[in-house]
C-alpha cells in the first residue's frame, strides 16, 4: 500500500507489525547498523535535514552578537535606540526560534517512530536467535543472550540521536567558527584548524582503547549479568544446600574481573580528559593573544573580536561534548560488537535450498547407518533403526547410551555426520524445520513450562484448540483436579492462574500432568514420551499410564524410560549401550535372552543397584 509522506517519516507502531524476519544479519557493525537504519530511511533523513538546520541557525547567533557590539561602538544611537533594540532582539530571537522550530519538529518525529522502531529491532532479533540450533542455546548465558537482545536496540536510538543531532550541533558550530576566523585572518582560521586537529587526534587515538578496553567491559558485565541470572533462577538449590556465601564468593570473583575491565576503560577516558584539558586552555591562550595582538594592529574590530571570543568559548565546550559523544560512540559500539559476535553467528542447523515441507501419512521411521558424535565423544557410529508406523517402542539402557541424543536426532535439533533419518520415506535433512516437528508430540522429563497461564501452557501444544478440548486434555492427563484448585498472587484462578518461571509455583508432578496435557492436545501423529511419568507418585503413574494407553493408539511411539516397568505395555523394547543396539523384543523376550535388559529388570525389581 502507498503512504503518505507523512506516513514515511512519521511511522508508527506498523513499524513493528511489519518487521521483516531477517534470513542473515551483517557480522560487521556498521554493515549490521545500516541493515536496521535503512528501515527507517525516511524519518532519519528527516531528523538529518531538520536538525541541521536548526544547528546552523544556532550557529549564525555568534555573528548577530557580534554584529550587536560593533555597532554599540560605531553607530550614534543617542536618537534611534528604540528601533535599534527592536531590529537586533529581532534578529538574535528569530535565529532562536527557528532552530527551536526545527528541532522541535524533528522532536515530534522522533516520538512517532524511535520507540517503534526499538521494539521492530528486538523483534527482529527475536525471529533471528529463534532459527539458530539447538546447541547455540547450550552454549551461552540464555539470560545474558536475552539481556543483549534488549539492550542493543536502545544503542540504535542513541546512535542515531549523536549522527542525526548532537554530533552535527558540534561539527556546524566548528565549521562556522572556521569560516568566521578565515575571513578574520589567515593565523585565526590556521589556530582552529590546528586545535581542530588535535582534538581529533586525541579522539580517535585515546578512542581505540576506550573502544578496546569497552570490549572487554562488556563481555565481563554480560558473565556477571549471565552468573546473577543462573544463580537467581536456581535459589532453591541455594536455599536448600546453605550455599549463600559460596554464590556470593563466586560472584565477587567475577565482578573483579568485571572492575578491572571497567577500570581499563576509565583509564582511556581519564587520558582522554588531560589531554583535552590541554588542547582547550592553549587554543584560548594562543587565540587571545593573536585577538588582542589584531585588535591593536587594527586588522579586526569589536565585531570581529566578540564574534570570535564567542566561538572560540563555544568550541571549547563543543570539544567536551564532542569528545563524551565519541566516547560514548566507542562505548556503544563495543558493546553492539559484543553482541552481535553473540547474536550473528552461522546456523548450525539450516533447511536445504531446495527444502519441501513434510507430509506425514503412517508415521514411519527409518534410521540408517547413522554417525554423529560431539566434539567431547562419539555417540553412533553406524546405527540402524526402523520403527514401524504405529508401533510403540521403548527405549532403554544405561545412562550415556545414546537415547536422548537419538531423539534430539529425530527432531534435527542436531544435524547427522552420517547417514540418513527419514519419516515415511523422506529424508528429514531434505524437508523444512518447522515442517518435520509438526507430527511429533513430545513430552520431555523436564516438563518445561512458560511463565504463563496454565491455558496458555497447555494451548501451546494447539493455539487453535478451544476451551473444551483444552479441559478433555487436561481430563485424560489427570490434571484438572489440581488445576482447579489453583490461585496466583493476582487472586486469578484455575485455568487462569499463572505458573510461575518455568512453573516453579507447581510440584515435579503437576508440571509433568501439564506437559502430558499439552502434548494431548496437539494430537500428533508421533509421540515421543521421554521419562514421562518420571516425576510422578505411584498412583498418579498409574492414571497417565492408563490414559497414555488410550492416546497412544493408532500413533508411532518411541518412548524412554529407565523404569522397566513403564515399558511393558511397548509393541518392542530397543536396548542400547554405548550408542548400539545391543537387545531388541518383547518385554518377555527380552527376559527370556538373560542378557543387559534382564540385568536391569532385576536391579530394579529387587530394589538396589550393584
Amino acid at each position: 500500500m502507498r503512504r503518505s509522506f507523512f506516513q514515511k517519516i512519521a511511522p508508527g507502531l506498523e513499524l513493528i507489525d511489519q518487521a521483516p524476519s531477517p534470513q542473515t544479519l551483517p557480522h560487521k557493525l556498521w554493515p549490521f547498523v545500516f541493515y536496521f537504519v535503512k528501515q527507517v530511511r525516511w524519518p532519519v533523513a528527516a531528523l538529518a535535514v531538520l536538525w541541521n538546520f536548526g544547528a546552523i541557525m544556532y550557529s549564525l547567533i555568534p555573528l548577530a552578537i557580534g554584529k550587536v557590539a560593533g555597532s554599540l561602538t560605531t553607530s550614534d544611537l543617542q536618537n534611534g535606540w528604540e528601533q535599534f533594540i527592536f531590529f537586533n532582539v529581532l534578529m538574535v530571537a528569530s535565529l532562536h526560534f527557528t532552530g527551536a522550530l526545527a528541532y522541535l519538529t524533528g522532536s515530534w518525529i522522533v516520538k512517532n517512530f524511535m520507540t517503534p522502531f526499538v521494539m521492530s529491532i528486538r523483534r527482529q532479533l527475536g525471529q533471528y536467535v529463534y532459527r539458530h540450533s539447538y546447541r547455540y542455546f547450550q552454549d551461552d548465558y540464555v539470560g545474558s543472550l536475552a539481556g543483549k537482545i534488549m539492550e542493543m536496540p536502545d544503542h540504535f536510538r542513541t546512535l542515531i540521536y549523536i549522527a542525526t543531532q548532537q554530533a552535527n550541533f558540534a561539527t556546524i558550530h566548528f565549521i562556522m567558527a572556521f569560516v568566521v576566523f578565515l575571513f578574520s585572518g589567515w593565523q585565526f582560521a590556521l589556530t582552529v584548524l590546528l586545535y581542530t586537529c588535535c582534538c581529533a587526534a586525541v579522539i580517535f587515538v585515546v578512542g581505540k582503547r576506550v573502544s578496546k578496553a569497552g570490549y572487554h567491559s562488556a563481555e565481563e558485565m554480560n558473565v556477571v549479568r549471565g552468573h546473577y541470572i543462573d544463580s537467581i533462577s536456581n535459589i532453591f538449590l541455594v536455599k536448600v544446600f546453605s550455599r549463600q556465601h559460596r554464590e556470593d564468593q563466586r560472584m565477587r570473583s567475577v565482578l573483579s574481573r568485571a572492575g578491572a575491565a571497567g577500570q581499563k576503560n576509565d583509564e582511556a577516558a581519564l587520558a582522554m580528559e588531560a589531554s583535552q584539558y590541554i588542547i582547550n586552555d592553549s587554543f584560548i591562550i594562543v587565540l587571545l593573544t593573536l585577538m588582542l595582538f589584531g585588535y591593536k594592529d587594527g586588522h579586526i574590530g569589536v565585531e570581529q573580536f566578540v564574534s570570535m571570543m564567542t566561538y572560540a568559548l563555544i568550541l571549547t565546550q563543543q570539544s567536551w561534548w564532542l569528545q563524551s559523544l565519541i566516547v560514548q560512540v566507542f562505548r556503544l559500539t563495543a558493546e553492539m560488537k559484543n553482541s552481535i559476535d553473540t547474536i550473528v553467528q552461522n546456523f548450525d542447523i539450516q533447511d536445504a535450498p531446495d527444502a519441501v515441507p513434510l507430509v506425514v501419512k503412517r508415521g514411519e521411521i527409518e534410521i540408517k547407518n547413522v554417525h554423529f558424535g560431539y566434539p567431547s565423544r562419539p555417540v553412533f557410529e553406524g546405527l540402524n533403526l526402523t520403527i514401524h508406523a504405529g508401533e510403540k517402542v521403548g527405549l532403554v539402557g544405561p545412562s550415556g547410551a545414546g537415547k536422548s541424543t537419538l531423539i534430539q536426532l529425530l527432531l534435527r535439533l542436531y544435524d547427522l555426520q552420517g547417514g540418513l533419518i527419514a519419516i515415511d520415506g523422506q529424508d528429514i535433512a531434505g524437508v523444512t524445520q518447522d515442517s518435520l516437528r509438526a507430527p511429533f508430540a513430545v513430552i520431555s522429563q523436564n516438563a518445561e513450562l512458560f511463565h504463563r497461564t496454565i491455558l496458555e501452557n497447555i494451548k501451546f501444544g494447539s493455539e487453535n484448540a478451544d476451551f473444551e478440548a483444552v479441559q478433555k486434555a487436561a481430563r485424560l492427563a489427570h490434571a484438572e483436579d489440581f488445576i482447579l484448585s489453583l490461585v496466583d498472587k493476582n487472586g486469578a484462578k484455575a485455568y487462569d492462574a499463572e505458573v510461575g518461571e518455568r512453573g516453579v509455583k507447581l510440584s515435579g508432578g503437576q508440571k509433568q500432568r501439564i506437559a502430558l496435557a499439552r502434548a494431548i492436545l496437539k494430537n500428533s501423529p508421533i509421540l515421543i514420551l521421554d521419562e514421562a511419568t518420571s516425576a510422578l507418585d505411584s498412583q498418579s503413574e498409574k492414571l497417565i499410564e492408563e490414559s497414555l494407553k488410550n492416546i497412544t493408539q493408532g500413533r508411532t511411539v518411541v518412548a524412554i524410560a529407565h523404569r522397566l516397568s513403564t515399558l511393558r505395555m511397548m509393541d518392542r523394547i530397543i536396548v542400547m549401550d554405548r550408542g548400539q543396539i545391543v537387545e531388541s523384543g518383547s518385554h518377555d523376550d527380552l527376559l527370556a535372552q538373560n542378557g543387559l535388559y534382564a540385568r536391569l529388570w532385576t536391579l530394579q525389581t529387587e530394589g538396589f543397584i550393584k
